[in-house]
């Protein structure tokens, strides 16, 4: 009796998968969830913890689910002008709408201190991205690691909370 049963459900899924083949039918593609590129402002992060309110950042997927993120900063802090220039590679996790971001990377301040410095940087936080060709929304903690004034007793590192409002095409 069971393997009766075993072809007749053989027999039913065949029959079935056979049938959009049978009508011409072609399999549709698979359109990617994440777009290609994003432009966005981080408001906070490690540059408003030192006086800056925003960055602004472009992004292009590498891989699938995998980002290179630049971004740039010119402005005020602590009374210098100062440029910085983070640069992350970022994954973010396979899904509909709502995703996890795991970034890793360096930011470089290339004016304003008293010479070049560069730093490990970090992120992780929630985005949320309803379509490619909408709004980018996320949400998360940078993390900055480096010595301060160059002394090997003095760490900086965070977490800072950060938001950002973009486009995503």
């Amino acid at each position: 009796m069971p393997s009766r049963t075993l072809a007749v459900a053989s027999a039913i899924v065949t029959t079935w998968a056979g049938a959009g083949a049978a009508a011409g039918q072609q399999p549709v593609p698979a359109q990617p969830r994440q777009p290609a590129h994003a432009i966005y402002i981080e408001a906070g992060g490690l540059p408003a913890f030192e006086g800056a309110p925003y960055s602004l950042n472009v992004e292009q997927r590498l891989i699938p689910h995998t980002f290179l993120r630049v971004g740039a900063f010119f402005g005020p802090v602590d009374s210098r002008m100062t440029t910085k220039l983070p640069i992350l590679l970022s994954y973010v996790t396979p899904g509909a709408t709502h995703n996890l971001e795991v970034g890793a990377g360096v930011r470089w301040d290339v004016a304003g201190a008293s010479s070049d410095e560069v730093s490990l940087a970090a992120t992780v936080g929630y985005r949320y991205l309803e379509l490619p060709g909408s709004a980018l929304l996320r949400a998360g903690l940078n993390f900055d690691i480096h010595s301060l004034s160059g002394g090997s007793d003095a760490w900086r590192f965070g977490p800072w909370p950060s938001l950002s409002i973009g486009f995503a095409f």
